[in-house]
């Protein structure tokens, strides 16, 4: 008789079928990080439209007032200045009365920024008075205009006259003297 002798191998068993289920733990952590996932992509979305309407602004303020800037005016030191006046008319403005304390920062900043910006100025009185008008807020043309602009041409007119006296005058007294040119 043959002997038996036990196989070293083991017997086929079935294969077992491992069924991966989570745990609470990771279900509630893939909670956690889905809904995390959705509120940074909310927030995203809406600092990204907050941008959006703030570049679009930014445009609109552009095109507005490019209207009234003179590009051959330097922005930043007349930009000081006139924060500067508006702070010395506040400062000045400080023990008076209320009209006073409002009004005399107004006046400071409006008469440097004419000073230091005086194309601008132009452009913005002439521009605001017209599309004014348009509205039909303020009359076409100003009662006395042609006699404010009468008054403007004969200043101008001798303006040239006295520098034309002054400089004939320097000619003849150098002439005299034997001065220079």
């Amino acid at each position: 008789m043959p002997s038996q002798k036990p196989s070293i191998y083991d017997d086929a068993e079935d294969e077992l079928v491992v069924v991966d289920q989570p745990t609470e733990l990771e279900l509630a952590l893939r909670r956690t990080r889905h809904a995390v996932s959705a509120q940074f992509a909310s927030t995203r979305a809406a600092l990204q439209k907050t941008t959006d309407s703030w570049i679009s602004f930014e445009r609109r303020l552009r095109t507005f007032t490019g209207r009234y800037a003179v590009s051959n005016e330097p922005f930043l030191p007349g930009t000081l200045y006139v924060t500067l006046s508006l702070f010395a008319g506040s400062i000045l403005a400080k023990n008076r009365s209320a009209v006073t304390r409002v009004l005399a920062p107004a006046a400071f900043t409006v008469a440097a920024f004419a000073y230091w910006y005086p194309e601008t100025s132009r452009n913005l009185a002439v521009l605001s008075w017209r599309d004014a008008a348009q509205a039909g807020w303020v009359p076409e043309k100003v009662p006395g205009s042609d006699a404010v602009a009468g008054a403007v041409k004969a200043v101008g007119d001798g303006a040239g006259a006295v520098e034309g006296w002054v400089g004939d005058t320097v000619k003849k007294v150098r002439e005299i003297t034997g001065g220079g040119k």
